[in-house]
C-alpha cells in the first residue's frame, strides 16, 4: 500500500471513530454545516490561523465533509486564509456578504474536494459522495454518467437490500468508510 493509500484508510478509520465518538453528525445533502465560525477568523488578522482549530466539532457532514473535517484535525494543514482562495461560489458570497450574517454556517463542495484531491482522485471524491447521497447529483460532469458512479449510488442499497430508501445516514457513512479500508484506501463499490 502506498503513503496515500495509507492516508485513505487512516481518514476513513478517523471519520468512523468520530461518529462513534458523537464528534461529527452524518448529514445527507450537506457538505460541513452547522459550524458557525465568524467571517473575521476568515479575512482578519486571525486568518493564518489553522483552520482545523476554528472549525467546531460536532458538525453536520456528508461523507466528503466528514474526510474533510477528520483530514483537517490529522494533518493540520490548511490555514483560513488558505481555505478562503478554495471555496465555491456560495461560501464566497457567504464571506463576502455581511448585510445578512457575521458567521459562516456551511462550507460547499469545492472546498471540501479541492483539499481532499490531495490524498483522494477526483473520481474517488465523486463515488464516495454518490454513495452517500445514493445520486450522481453533486458529482463533477466529467464523472456524472460514469459506471462507477452509477455503482457507486447503488452500493448502500446492494449492501442493505430492499429498504435503502430507510437507511440512516450515520450507518452508510460506516460502510462507505470500511468499504475504504477494506480495499487498501480506495472506494469499490
Amino acid at each position: 500500500m502506498d503513503e496515500k493509500a495509507k492516508v485513505r484508510v487512516t481518514i476513513a478509520k478517523d471519520v468512523i471513530k468520530w461518529i462513534e465518538n458523537g464528534d461529527i453528525r452524518p448529514q445527507f445533502g450537506v457538505y460541513v454545516s452547522n459550524i458557525y465560525i465568524p467571517k473575521e477568523q476568515f479575512t482578519g488578522k486571525d486568518s493564518n490561523k489553522q483552520l482545523k482549530d476554528v472549525v467546531p466539532s460536532k458538525c453536520s457532514v456528508c461523507a466528503v465533509g466528514a474526510c474533510f473535517v477528520t483530514a483537517l484535525d490529522r494533518y493540520n494543514d490548511l490555514t483560513c486564509n488558505q481555505f478562503v482562495e478554495t471555496v465555491g461560489k456560495s461560501t464566497r458570497e457567504d464571506l463576502e456578504d455581511n448585510s445578512y450574517t457575521s458567521y459562516v454556517d456551511e462550507f460547499d463542495n469545492q472546498s471540501s474536494k479541492s483539499y481532499l484531491s490531495r490524498f483522494f482522485s477526483p473520481l474517488q471524491i465523486d463515488m464516495i459522495e454518490a454513495a452517500f447521497e445514493q445520486s450522481g447529483e453533486h458529482c463533477a460532469k466529467v464523472h456524472y454518467d460514469t459506471d462507477e458512479i452509477e455503482e457507486s449510488v447503488r452500493f448502500i442499497e446492494s449492501v442493505i437490500g430492499d429498504g435503502a430508501q430507510a437507511w440512516d445516514a450515520d450507518k452508510s457513512m460506516i460502510l462507505i468508510m470500511k468499504n475504504i479500508i477494506d480495499n487498501d484506501g480506495t472506494f469499490k463499490p
